[in-house]
């Protein structure tokens, strides 16, 4: 609490004091000076509990009524504008800085209480929004979701600027996990979109047409639009991820035996495989992913898919295997199924792929790329292996 002397706070010099003002004792006892503490305290958190409804109310109204994002322009890269953000700024600085001004330990005691009260509102909006979103379904919210992403990465920065403490480090890791939830929600939303087409894809009707593929392929490049105003470098993480999802799909689909490949149909299968992998690249591409070492996957599937040779198909497998040094015997028997292999010489190049693992060490980069590990073969294929 600040002490004013009586020629400052008059601006007359004449009105100094005659006595050391520092060796006088508080002007107020310490219990009462406790209590002003205290009830400053709890009438700032109220406030700012007001505060926090109204920026979600807001929010909140902005859905309802469909409002369309604005643009920050050249300045912030092309991306969104982030008014929550500003707003939430804002209000944590002004009162920081004034309850600072009343004395230091109302400044620590403003600053936790809005970030505590930054942590709650935070969940509030993730699950309001999207549950607002499973009930709507709008094309507004892919926007507002990386809008809200953004606001949070600026938090984050923002915290990381100030003093070392507990509610410093819980905000840091609230602003974290929600930043996580919304992107996990992002791909929950864009598996319901996409996987009912990729289920499509590689079955005998595919052969003939692109129905499937470009529903989706539009699907993902509706999605993703959005992605773009992401905040740099974190935009990459969205992209590349994108990326996985739209190849590990793929591969699912080849490894799912929906059919065995006659040799009069095989080439225009695989001819089909490599432009849709283009595709596939082309979008991520797009999204500034720089995951170039996911790119040729369906390229060398589709190379031991094309050649009927079995010295030539051992060729091509090993040079999978190199680059992509998860892949398993289960996933390779898969492949040979839909590549139609007889029984006989698919048995000689399981039996290489073997030879293989033992014989040939990984490049040591299966820690930062992992692909196979993650897809699952199924049951029905690994039966249909055995038995055919």
């Amino acid at each position: 609490i600040n002490t004013y002397c009586s020629e400052d706070f008059m601006g007359n010099s004449a009105l100094k004091p005659e006595v050391n003002i520092e060796v006088l004792p508080p002007l107020l006892e310490p219990r009462v000076l406790k209590k002003l503490k205290d009830d400053y305290s709890k009438s700032l958190e109220e406030m700012l509990n007001k505060y926090w409804d109204n920026i979600l109310e807001m929010e909140k109204e902005k859905w309802s009524t469909q409002a369309e994002p604005k643009y920050e322009g050249v300045q912030n890269e092309g991306c969104y504008c982030l008014p929550m953000y500003t707003d939430i700024q804002q209000m944590i600085g002004s009162h920081v800085e004034m309850s600072g001004k009343l004395c230091k330990d109302l400044e620590s005691a403003a600053l936790q209480i809005c970030l505590e009260g930054l942590q709650k509102f935070i969940q509030r909006l993730g699950q309001e929004f999207m549950d607002w979103d499973k009930e709507n379904a709008s094309s507004i919210s892919m926007p507002y979701l990386v809008i809200y992403v953004n606001s949070f990465l600026e938090l984050r920065t923002d915290m990381e600027k100030v003093d070392a403490s507990d509610v410093k480090d819980r905000t840091i890791g609230t602003l974290t996990d929600a930043v996580q939830s919304f992107k996990e929600y992002f791909f929950n939303r864009l598996k319901l979109k996409t996987q009912p087409h990729f289920r499509q894809l590689l079955t005998r009707k595919w052969i003939s047409s692109t129905e499937a593929f470009d529903r989706m392929k539009e699907s993902i490049r509706m999605s993703s639009q959005p992605l773009k105003c992401l905040k740099k470098p974190f935009n990459k993480d969205f992209a590349n991820d994108v990326h996985k999802y739209m190849l590990k799909e793929y591969i699912i689909q080849i490894l799912h035996q929906k059919m065995s490949l006659k040799i009069s149909n095989r080439e225009r299968a695989v001819k089909k495989m490599i432009r849709e992998a283009e595709e596939m690249n082309h979008i991520a591409l797009e999204l500034d992913s720089n995951t170039e070492w996911l790119s040729p996957v369906i390229h060398h599937i589709s190379a031991v898919i094309r050649i009927k040779e079995e010295e030539e198909i051992k060729q091509n497998l090993e040079k999978l295997y190199h680059k992509y040094p998860d892949i398993s015997e289960d996933h390779v028997v898969a492949i040979l199924n839909l590549q139609g292999t007889r029984r006989r010489k698919k048995s000689a190049i399981v039996e290489h792929f073997k030879m293989l693992q033992k014989e040939k060490a990984a490049p040591g980069n299966e820690r930062d790329r992992v692909l196979f590990a993650e897809i699952n073969v199924s049951s029905t294929v690994q039966c249909f292996s055995i038995i055919c």
